[in-house]
């Protein structure tokens, strides 16, 4: 949740939506169209103000075309603007009641969004989860009721099979001070015919670091890797 810089008395994890979490992610894909061309037009602008500087050119064919240029880039800012604050109306930010929160005008400030948008993705699925279980307290326990939820077999593999061995190889030669207590294979529905569909020639293990957070989230919809 700190990582995701949410403030929370103005949106707290347990009201966040699907659909707005979609209608967040939509803005940033506007966003990033925008800066694109913001980019490209700026670029152009001072191309031409170059030319005209070396070349001592003026004319009122110049004036017009830069002057929509101008008009152009304006319209850009100004929906960046607009688009920005229609963002953190949707995901307000910690600072978001009472303080200037930073525009969102560059490719980098929409990545950060969008990592922080998968982060909140996760914590809303986690949450939901939770709270379900919260409320089923007297009928199952919640480890049951979370099992169950995320719709996975686990199965403890041993430490001597072949697969075992080679994580481990893997492991420690990356950081041998590392210490395994377990290691689990994790079957998903329909996963193993997924993969058989894809028709893949070469199979390689994939790592993928998470924080423990989201595995709730991992572990019912998949790890994202896009």
């Amino acid at each position: 949740l700190q990582n995701t810089q949410l403030d929370v008395e103005w949106m707290p994890i347990s009201q966040l939506r699907p659909e707005t979490l979609q209608k967040a992610r939509d803005i940033l894909v506007q966003l990033k169209t925008d800066i694109e061309q913001k980019e490209k037009l700026k670029l152009a602008i001072q191309q031409v103000q170059c030319t005209e500087k070396n070349e001592n050119v003026e004319s009122k064919t110049h004036e017009s075309n830069n002057d929509v240029q101008k008009s152009e880039f304006k319209c850009l800012l100004d929906s960046i603007c607009k688009l920005t604050n229609e963002y953190y109306t949707m995901i307000p930010l910690q600072g978001y009641g009472n303080e200037r929160l930073p525009m969102i005008d560059s490719e980098q400030a929409v990545k950060e969004q969008e990592q922080k948008l998968d982060d909140l993705v996760e914590l809303e699925l986690s949450c939901k989860i939770l709270l379900a279980a919260q409320a089923n307290l007297n009928q199952i326990s919640p480890l049951d009721y979370l099992y169950k939820s995320i719709n996975c077999q686990f199965e403890a593999m041993n430490a001597n099979d072949i697969d075992s061995q080679l994580i481990l190889r893997y492991i420690w030669t990356s950081a041998s001070h590392i210490n395994v207590e377990q290691i689990f294979k994790v079957a998903r529905p329909n996963d193993d015919e997924h993969l058989f569909q894809q028709n893949l020639e070469n199979h390689y293990l994939l790592w993928h670091g998470t924080n423990i957070c989201n595995l709730i989230s991992i572990l019912t919809r998949g790890a994202d890797y896009s």
